[in-house]
């Protein structure tokens, strides 16, 4: 079975002043996730040898600011903290699939891409079907989404509409391998939704030609899915509307 831990960096709406928004989805197969987990759990201890794994969320935007058990930390190791998680992830037996959306772009130009967080399901579970299917020679292969939680009724309104997308699929593709349920859980109980996390935040900033975060991106751009040519565009990282320049 293949996993994938889905997370979000800004607002799916169009009332802030983020100019994007983005949807990362992690995939493992399973004969592979103690291997990814183990690796983030021994990166935990390194920075935090006191303290109990499961009590230390990597977070990106909370090691930005330093926020919680970051607090103590100077700005050199926190750049540190952001280097090694990097570096760890990209060595993982993971693949990366990423839809971002330009919503001041999707604004000016006046383009139909509403609402945000179904359009960009839509995206994402398409990409994740499509991966099961390259790499299921012998159809014995399925997919499930795990997602980190948002409360209890932002989370049963978010089953129901993933079910209507994996059960009528959309516009452009039909659904054969994504189990029509999902898994709901807390990041801080889940290492590879922490990596979701810190992903999703890496590709928003890049895209802010943010100079530190472009320095990191490259280290986990070999993580996006690519097709048969090794390019990625449109296939592990979908930026909306198309005609963006990366």
């Amino acid at each position: 079975m293949y996993l994938t831990y889905v997370d979000e960096s800004g607002n799916a709406n169009y009332n802030d002043n983020l100019p994007f928004y983005n949807l990362t989805g992690v995939i493992v197969n399973e004969k592979d996730w103690i291997y990814v987990d183990n690796a983030l759990t021994k990166l935990k201890l390194e920075f935090f040898p006191n303290f109990p794994p499961e009590d230390i969320e990597f977070h990106a935007k909370q090691i930005r600011n330093k926020n919680g058990i970051f607090s103590h930390f100077d700005e050199e190791q926190i750049k540190n903290i952001f280097e090694q998680f990097y570096n760890t992830v990209s060595n993982m037996p993971i693949k990366v699939i990423s839809i971002l959306v330009n919503k001041r772009e999707i604004l000016q130009k006046q383009i139909k891409f509403n609402p945000i967080e179904d359009k960009s399901w839509e995206c994402l579970l398409e990409r994740f079907d499509m991966f099961i299917a390259e790499n299921n020679k012998e159809n014995t292969q399925f997919g499930l989404a795990i997602i980190d939680s948002e409360g209890e009724r932002i989370d049963t309104e978010l089953r129901g509409k993933i079910r209507k997308i994996v059960k009528t699929g959309t516009n452009f593709h039909k659904f054969r391998y994504i189990i029509e349920d999902v898994l709901f859980t807390y990041s801080h109980w889940r290492n590879l939704t922490q990596i979701s996390d810190m992903i999703a935040y890496c590709i928003v900033k890049n895209k802010e030609s943010n100079q530190l975060f472009s320095k990191y991106f490259k280290k986990i751009e070999n993580k996006l899915h690519c097709d048969e040519n090794g390019c990625y565009s449109g296939f592990g990282l979908k930026i909306i509307p198309r005609d963006i320049k990366w």
